[in-house]
């Protein structure tokens, strides 16, 4: 193996040598505090931040992680640049940065290090070695086994639980490096065929970390990314994807009331009142406890109640009403348009019970004295009573401005992605 070059040679090797120096200053900068988080791998590299693939290689998690992926880079680089060029080794470079790092996040979660760039031209060279008189040496028999080793004892120290590393991360960039030198090396149709070969892997990473993770993926992770984008929709009015995303989530992990929750919101502002009633109620099972919920469903059901009661279905609108009554039993309106259905249905005593609830509520409201006053004294042919009063929509709307209020915020939501960083696998 050839002889470590002096770090005197940096000016000579500036692709190496740069992305050593960005990687040093980035990780130190992240342990002295900075907020780094955009350049770690997660769900955004797939949502308008790409370069989240190959900025999370420039993190390291501490100074043995560091120091062997700068020593192994610098080795290994600069063979790379001196006999293939600058260009080159910059495409490699990116190549065994973001391909690894979509694998990791496929099958775990987002990683941080250099450590796909090490195993991908560790694997690169340990081809060429044999293939191409250039790289003759370049890796010897103790090289190997330090890597081979290596590999074996991270996957068995994070099987056990004592590390966390990201090993499909090393074995993505050992593969696409033993790729890319057989494609090299060859000649011809070979060549062609090897190209083709790495291309469809690389392609294949990529597809298995975006539409195919909710399949492949061993760690949990998806479906809090899911909610995640989901709220980002919500938040932009994208209602439809955000309804989408959101039941895709929740077909995965049913058990999130903020989920349920914020589906209704999205069904409710794209007018799906029925549906977006059903997952109301979902997470208020959930969490009976919470008023604000509690309050968003009694709008629901009284605004699903008001369409049955223009509709002429007075039977279940009156049901209808009766539900949201029983959960929220301060709507004067609810109040008002029961009494409503009672009347247009005969049940006068019923009606006369609603209307004086109204009144209780708002004393000063001349419609609800009005209908009370038409009721018959004593029992007979009901007075036609005019179809439920509008402020039942008003409701709904400030339902739904009070439950985006309430809703967890941005970063609430998005510490959960957060968590994932904070346990980053640590790719050595």
């Amino acid at each position: 193996m050839r002889p470590t070059l002096s770090l005197w040679s940096l000016s000579r090797y500036p692709v190496t040598a740069g992305v050593g120096l960005v990687a040093l200053a980035v990780t130190l900068a992240w342990w002295a505090g900075w907020d780094l988080s955009p350049l770690f791998m997660d769900v955004r590299a797939w949502h308008g931040q790409p370069w989240r693939l190959v900025t999370s290689a420039l993190l390291h998690v501490d100074l043995i992680h560091l120091a062997f992926n700068l020593y192994w880079l610098w080795v290994f680089g600069t063979l790379v640049e001196c006999a293939l060029g600058r260009c080159a080794t910059a495409g490699f470079m990116l190549l065994f940065a973001a391909v690894p790092a979509a694998a990791e996040y496929a099958l775990f979660e987002g990683g941080v290090g250099l450590s796909g760039v090490g195993y991908g031209l560790f694997g690169l060279l340990w081809v060429l070695a044999r293939t191409d008189p250039r790289f003759a040496g370049a890796i010897d028999g103790r090289t190997v086994a330090l890597f081979l080793g290596w590999f074996v004892l991270c996957c068995a120290m994070t099987a056990i639980g004592a590390w966390k590393i990201a090993n499909a991360a090393h074995a993505a960039g050992a593969v696409l490096g033993i790729l890319l030198g057989f494609a090299i090396a060859a000649q011809g149709r070979p060549r062609v065929a090897l190209g083709g070969l790495l291309f469809g892997t690389a392609a294949g990473t990529v597809l298995a970390a975006t539409v195919g993770r909710p399949y492949v993926n061993l760690a949990g992770q998806v479906a809090p990314e899911l909610s995640y984008l989901a709220y980002l929709d919500l938040e932009h009015g994208r209602n439809e994807s955000a309804a989408a995303r959101y039941q895709q989530a929740l077909e995965l992990d049913p058990g999130q009331a903020d989920w349920w929750y914020n589906l209704g919101i999205a069904r409710a502002r794209l007018d799906q009142i029925e549906s977006s009633t059903d997952a109301s109620q979902r997470a208020l099972d959930l969490r009976p406890g919470d008023e604000a919920l509690r309050r968003f469903l009694a709008a629901l059901k009284a605004d699903l109640a008001y369409r049955r009661q223009v509709a002429g279905d007075q039977e279940k609108a009156c049901r209808l009403y009766r539900a949201a009554l029983a959960l929220d039993d301060r709507q004067a309106v609810c109040w008002y348009n029961l009494g409503l259905g009672w009347q247009t249905l005969g049940r006068t005593e019923a009606a006369r019970e609603a209307y004086q609830r109204a009144i209780a509520l708002e004393p000063t409201n001349e419609h609800f004295r009005a209908a009370l006053k038409s009721l018959p004294r004593a029992t007979g042919d009901p007075k036609q009573a005019p179809i439920g009063q509008g402020p039942s929509e008003e409701a709904i709307q400030e339902a739904v401005r009070k439950l985006i209020g309430g809703c967890p915020s941005v970063s609430a939501v998005f510490s959960i992605v957060m968590e994932v960083q904070l346990g980053l696998s640590v790719a050595l």
